[in-house]
């Protein structure tokens, strides 16, 4: 009986180049989101040392809050082992002054500390991490009391939050990787035993918990930021499912070493709180800045570009903007201060800030409307009063690209460049520029405000008031430079300088990748739209060879060099463009087409190669791959469509048995098959 042995073959080489990179989107090398998003310097005095030396211990942890009923933020300090002192209580006499208060606890490491209204009596009580945490129950005046045990292990960190809803603080504890599984704790409000032991999680080193709606539902999720000291570590989400239970969701992996801090919130106004994460490895590294998909999963942006090793991070309001800007303590022991732009994107402030900085926190210390900052030190503890001046008129011009980021042929090109001044003082002759490199025209839209010039591709605004945005339009056609094979990058770059004096450069300018590809077929759609665009920066030639065996640009040869060249090789095109849709379907729908497809065809490709190379008469065909194909044909048959199954009966009908082909060469073949063209001798009866 005879098979349409070659027409199965044809009609497959449009989609073998799909069928390898289909396989590579899963182990693609994962690059960053945003590469325009590195951190630049904004330096100011943001915060200024009141001279204050409190204590002269080691202090690991620091928690601000009223502790004595008079509306100033207090402070508690946990200690480490040896440092000859129990941890302690430091009283804000007014302006940001502080005196000793009492001690509590014992003479042993205390990573972390909290302040919740455990009893619900109005006041604020401590717990603190360490060995065998407890209550230390407020009597409303700063003197404290032994109250409840929650576990007997080490608890390597802690963090308090609304858990079920209850407008009661729950308290979570870390564990201590060993022994001891981070566990929560149900604030009952129960003056004696205000907590109830709640659901554990898979015990690891965890270095910091950290509470918030991750997944923008109604209730707070669980980050547990975990080291497990082999050079890497990770953070876990853990979704809060409302019923006393919790489920793990993403799994973040730094690329960073050791994750020693991390700290949630908002950056950019878009999806919910984001991670940020700080490592605390041996080596100079930046932090990572992770945002939120708003489904709790999440996905690295350009790392936050200040290196060092990282201790504590925390997340604070210090210019009075609405945005959250970046605090931590870095090696060799002094914090920073990062101011963010509003959309994520942070320049550093202020550096060297105090010394032998482990912890610190925020507060308003000083009785004005800015945040302070209390820091835990090797030493005497320091108190740094915010003296940044939040109405001080800035400019600060920033611009973004959007647009279509997949090109083809005919498409009709508009890109837009918004232009924001993100300070608070007007700025006059804003100049844009935009530019498309791949535009075969470039026109910038009528309606667009201010001064525009086609030829110089800039437009130029009267003004821009502070916190007013501009969005400015350009359309344009694609260049005539897309042939076949051609695939690969281009930009869209876009920027803007105006006459003003602006305080931060690193955002004035913006690039737009965009991929431009010609296809012809829907197969080839279908493989663009497996590509990892977002991740793939590569040389358009390399394009087709990635990571795979199966060569893309041997079968684009294949078809315009061999089969274009005959009318019955024509005719193999066509029926392939005839069926390529449901060749698709057929083929990604099912598992075991989908392997007999790829088997025959890497056994099919060393013959072909020959074949294009002009070397037919040295390769074989051999009875292996005749029955590859049978094997294919048969299976794809079995599901066809009635078109399909009658244009593979009409081939068996014209074509030689299957073993007629075993021992053959693929020239003698190609003759029988499709024939030779006229530059070419016709041999073996071209059809």
């Amino acid at each position: 009986m005879k098979n349409a042995y070659w027409f199965t073959l044809l009609i497959s080489f449009s989609f073998l180049g799909f069928l390898g990179l289909f396989s590579l989107k899963s182990g693609a090398a994962s690059k960053p989101i945003d590469p325009s998003e590195e951190s630049g310097s904004c330096l100011q005095t943001v915060f200024v040392n009141t001279g204050q030396t409190l204590g002269n211990t080691n202090s690991l942890s620091v928690a601000l809050g009223d502790l004595d009923g008079d509306e100033l933020a207090d402070a508690v300090i946990g200690s480490a082992a040896g440092s000859g002192v129990w941890d302690e209580v430091w009283f804000n006499q007014g302006g940001g002054t502080f005196s000793m208060g009492p001690t509590f606890g014992e003479n042993g490491d205390t990573p972390g500390v909290v302040l919740v209204d455990a009893e619900g009596d109005g006041d604020l009580d401590i717990i603190p991490a360490g060995a065998g945490s407890q209550v230390f129950k407020n009597d409303g005046n700063g003197n404290f009391t032994i109250g409840q045990g929650l576990n007997s292990g080490f608890n390597s960190a802690i963090a308090v939050g609304d858990l079920n809803g209850s407008g009661r603080l729950e308290v979570v504890l870390a564990g201590d990787g060993a022994t001891t599984p981070p566990q929560v704790w149900w604030n009952t409000g129960d003056l004696s035993n205000p907590f109830v032991a709640g659901p554990t999680f898979p015990i690891s080193h965890t270095v910091e918990v950290l509470i918030g709606n991750v997944d923008g539902d109604a209730d707070n999720d669980l980050v547990l930021v975990n080291d497990d000291f082999s050079g890497y570590g990770s953070a876990q989400v853990w979704l809060n499912n409302n019923d006393g239970t919790f489920s793990l969701g993403d799994t973040i992996i730094p690329i960073t070493i050791n994750p020693g801090a991390a700290t949630l919130g908002d950056v950019n106004g878009v999806n919910g709180v984001d991670l940020i994460i700080g490592f605390k490895g041996s080596l100079p590294g930046p932090m990572e800045r992770w945002t939120n998909d708003g489904a709790g999963n999440f996905n690295i942006v350009w790392p936050i570009d200040f290196p060092g090793r990282r201790d504590d991070l925390l997340l604070a309001d210090l210019d009075n903007d609405t945005d959250l800007d970046l605090l931590g303590s870095a090696s060799p022991g002094y914090a920073f201060a990062m101011l963010n732009n509003g959309l994520g994107t942070f320049c550093l402030a202020q550096a060297n800030i105090g010394a032998n900085v482990n912890r610190l926190a925020v507060g308003f210390l000083d009785g004005d409307t800015d945040l302070d900052l209390f820091l835990a030190t090797n030493g005497a503890n320091e108190v740094w009063l915010n003296e940044l001046n939040p109405t001080s008129p800035t400019v600060d011009l920033s611009v973004q690209v959007d647009g279509n980021q997949n090109v083809t042929p005919g498409t009709m090109l508009s890109y837009s460049a918004t232009v924001t001044n993100q300070g608070t003082f007007s700025v006059t002759n804003v100049t844009v520029e935009m530019d498309i490199f791949f535009a075969g025209n470039f026109a910038w839209d009528g309606a667009n405000p201010g001064t525009c010039d086609n030829a110089t591709r800039t437009c130029v605004l009267e003004s821009l008031n502070g916190l007013e945005s501009v969005t400015l339009v350009a359309t344009g056609t694609v260049y005539d430079l897309i042939f076949y094979y051609e695939y690969g990058w281009s930009y869209v770059i876009a920027s803007v300088t105006s006459s003003g004096v602006d305080v931060n450069l690193d955002n004035n300018d913006d690039t737009l990748d965009v991929f431009l590809t010609n296809c012809d077929c829907v197969l080839c759609d279908l493989w663009l739209n497996q590509l990892p665009l977002q991740n793939l920066s590569i040389p358009t030639q390399s394009l087709f060879r990635l990571g795979t065996s199966i060569d893309l640009f041997l079968y684009f040869q294949l078809r315009d060099e061999i089969l274009f060249a005959t009318p019955a090789g024509q005719n193999y095109t066509d029926l392939y463009y005839t069926h390529d849709a449901e060749l698709s379907n057929l083929i990604f729908s099912n598992p075991a087409i989908f392997d007999a497809a790829v088997d025959t065809l890497m056994l099919w490709q060393p013959n072909l190669q020959a074949l294009v190379d002009r070397e037919g008469e040295t390769a074989l065909i051999t009875q292996a791959q005749v029955d590859a194909v049978d094997d294919f044909l048969t299976q794809l048959s079995a599901v066809a469509s009635p078109a399909l199954q009658a244009d593979i009966a009409i081939e068996r009908a014209n074509l030689p048995a299957p073993d007629d082909f075993v021992g053959m060469t693929i020239e003698e073949a190609r003759g029988i098959v499709v024939g030779y063209g006229i530059f070419l001798p016709t041999v073996l009866g071209q059809p």
